[in-house]
């Protein structure tokens, strides 16, 4: 009996430490799914999806060296792609539905897309034009006469168009969709964002004519493409900019993308001079000026309204 009148436990080691943690604990943190399980669960269901649309298309008579016969072709580009974008919007989709979040959590609210989508349209293909007339000025880029004239390169353009976009939506929902809200939840967007910006050039390494300034410079875009999604709350801008400027690449100038040479150019064009000025085989992306170049996007998006939906965990 302390002098006070109160009794101490006879037992001091039987007292609760903290709270008590259950089996839940290793799945579940306050943000739902912890990053790593709910991470491994995207990519299963990304693989479960993309096996589904294979087989599916399988069934009808379409085999897998039908899917890719020709992808340096926009049609070609555009088969080859379709089970992918099936199946990267399924896989988004059924996590959002496992974790109980709407689908504008990882960047798929339709609020404002018009004006998100077409922002970023007109910034990646004017900034890729504005990339491409210095590296013309300087020397640097050499264009020959046009390859496609009249109802041919409207519809070439058309293609590339739909072709770049899939690009577009397939990279920025895998990188910067479910990936970079979750670990956004997780370590922060800092964190979030440089993790998925290493593992967006990562993905570059094995394209026949990738430079270390491409690199650098995929590297550069996936942080720009990132601090787009937190500016504005969704992914249009960022697939509206990707999809822009590949077709401006792909299609309009005829030069490299990351190495890739595209067929059913509007012109044809080739690198001058030193590769680290010209980009060499890698395109205007090896060149260093896309450096500045990716600074004014950064900027520009700096300077994009701020969505409320950004702020929301």
């Amino acid at each position: 009996m302390l002098s006070g009148g109160m009794t101490l436990p006879s037992d001091t080691t039987s007292a609760p430490i903290g709270p008590k943690r259950d089996a839940r604990w290793v799945f579940l943190g306050p943000h739902g799914l912890r990053a790593g399980w709910g991470i491994l669960l995207f990519l299963l269901l990304l693989g479960a999806a993309q096996f589904a649309v294979v087989m599916s298309l399988s069934a009808t008579g379409l085999s897998s060296d039908d899917l890719h016969r020709d992808p340096q072709s926009a049609l070609g580009t555009i088969t080859a792609l379709a089970p992918g974008v099936a199946a990267v919007i399924l896989a988004t989709l059924g996590i959002a539905l496992i974790e109980r979040r709407p689908a504008r959590d990882y960047g798929l609210g339709l609020k404002g897309f018009w004006v998100r989508f077409g922002l970023g349209l007109a910034v990646g293909v004017g900034l890729l034009a504005a990339l491409v007339g210095a590296l013309a000025a300087l020397g640097a880029l050499k264009f020959d006469a046009a390859v496609l004239q009249g109802g041919e390169a409207w519809r070439q353009g058309a293609l590339w168009a739909v072709a770049c976009l899939m690009i577009g939506a397939v990279e920025e929902l895998v990188m910067r969709g479910y990936l970079l809200a979750k670990l956004t939840r997780s370590l922060g967007f800092r964190w979030a964002a440089i993790i998925t910006s290493l593992l967006f050039a990562a993905a570059h390494l094995t394209n026949v004519g990738e430079s270390i300034v491409g690199l650098v410079s995929v590297l550069l875009v996936g942080l720009v493409l990132a601090y787009s999604v937190a500016r504005t709350g969704s992914l249009w801008w960022a697939v509206g900019f990707h999809g822009a400027w590949n077709w401006g690449q792909s299609y309009l100038f005829g030069v490299g993308d990351s190495g890739f040479q595209s067929k059913g150019t509007l012109f044809t064009s080739h690198p001058a001079g030193p590769a680290w000025l010209s980009g060499g085989t890698t395109g205007p992306e090896g060149s260093v000026l896309v450096i500045l170049i990716l600074a004014l996007a950064g900027l520009i998006v700096w300077r994009l309204p701020a969505s409320p939906e950004a702020s929301q965990d």
